[in-house]
């Protein structure tokens, strides 16, 4: 009975750890439930005699053991009683245990992909806010007429067009955010980290639980009534999933450009590989 309490209780743990819904895990256990209990229906079913007469005569006896009242009985029950004690408390603390290293390792982006390549497809805004690097209190500290200065950041900002697809390219995991990955724009042609230029960011915003790209020097509006949470140029529903391959096809998307466009489509792909034959 223990071993195989053991080894149910080890495969429900891998279930757990593996399956993505809760469904899923439903119908596994109940599959390993029936594995479990298959030879106690057995036994039930012989003692009634549904395969064989003999079997029905051997099923319904019953046996006694007669435990010896000495000092070495008493001794072997008490050490039997610590040990099976001991025993469900040490799986308590392994599966805990296991449980807990992989819920902070999958937090760190283990168990996911760590390195994207997307295309942001053919979105197009015209009046993009991009921030340049002059300082201002006022809209007349800019110099140019059609400039605006931010109060909330003190820097001056210039209409341009934004063209989505500028952002294509890998986008590799660099810590995280909202509990999962938070990915970073690279250099479109080696994959290495910017040296100057400044990243668009895919990250997780718990703000409106959703997924956003967003980019540190440019601004859906400069109104405060316009502005957006988390100052995003696109974003997913609302959704708690992880894996953003995944969620690029399953999910709607929505990418502002002055105002929301809705069903907006692009394409996420891992950049991983587990061996040649997976390159292109």
């Amino acid at each position: 009975r223990l071993s195989i309490g053991a080894m149910f209780l080890a495969c429900l743990f891998l279930v757990v750890v593996q399956e993505s819904n809760v469904l899923d895990i439903f119908f596994d256990m109940i599959a390993l439930e029936f594995v479990e209990t298959i030879d106690d229906v057995i036994f039930e079913l012989c003692k009634r005699g549904f395969f064989s007469r003999r079997l029905k005569v051997v099923a319904n006896q019953e046996y006694v053991i007669q435990c010896s009242s000495s000092r070495d009985a008493r001794r072997v029950r008490k050490w039997s009683k610590r040990f099976i004690r001991a025993m469900y408390f040490s799986t308590a603390i392994i599966l805990l245990s296991g449980l807990s290293i992989i819920t902070e390792r999958q937090f760190e982006g283990a168990f996911g992909c760590r390195s994207l390549i997307i295309d942001f497809g053919d979105g197009v805004w015209e009046d993009a806010w991009v921030m340049l690097d002059q300082k201002c209190s006022v809209d007349s500290d800019c110099n140019n007429a059609n400039h605006r200065c931010y109060s909330g950041d003190g820097f001056c900002y210039e209409n341009r067009l934004l063209i989505y697809s500028h952002f294509n390219g890998y986008y590799n995991q660099e810590g995280n955010a909202g509990e999962r990955p938070r990915y970073v724009e690279r250099n479109k042609e080696k994959g290495d980290p910017f040296k100057s230029t400044i990243p668009a960011e895919l990250w997780y915003c718990e703000d409106i639980e959703s997924w956003v790209l967003s980019h540190p020097k440019i601004r859906p509006s400069l109104d405060a009534d316009e502005i957006n949470e988390c100052n995003w140029l696109l974003r997913s529903g609302e959704t708690e999933e992880f894996d953003l391959v995944e969620l690029s096809t399953a999910e709607q998307w929505f990418l502002w450009k002055g105002q929301i466009q809705k069903d907006y489509h692009f394409q996420v792909s891992c950049a991983e590989c587990a061996n040649d034959a997976e390159c292109n």
